[in-house]
């Protein structure tokens, strides 16, 4: 598998219910190398947006990580999808970043 965790990809979230983020969006890779590495060639990722609402769980992610804009990592819309889904690289996000995000998932939790 040659996805890493805090690979920024572009991916496809459809099908979705509710008020799950679906559509082409960037997620990060939140999984680490053993998961990735499993034969069920599945990842654990965060939607991204570009969206700022101002939540103070979102984690900020800029243009460098390889987005156009400045943009937000949703720790409370984490999901495995399949590599199928994957459409495209876009980046990397840092190891600080990735261990963040990772913190506010493990945060809801823990019932937040």
């Amino acid at each position: 598998m040659p996805y890493q965790s805090g690979d920024i990809l572009l991916a496809d979230l459809n099908p979705v219910a509710g008020h799950e983020r679906g559509g082409r969006r960037p997620v990060v890779v939140l999984s680490g190398p053993s998961y990735n590495e499993l034969r069920n060639e599945q990842l654990i990722v965060a939607a991204i947006t570009s969206r700022h609402r101002g939540l103070p769980f979102h984690t900020p992610v800029g243009t460098d990580s390889g987005l156009r804009t400045p943009s937000w990592i949703q720790p409370e819309s984490v999901r495995a999808i399949s590599v199928q889904w994957v459409i495209r690289p876009l980046g990397r996000a840092g190891p600080e970043t990735v261990a963040e995000v990772r913190s506010r998932v493990i945060n809801f939790l823990r019932d937040w």
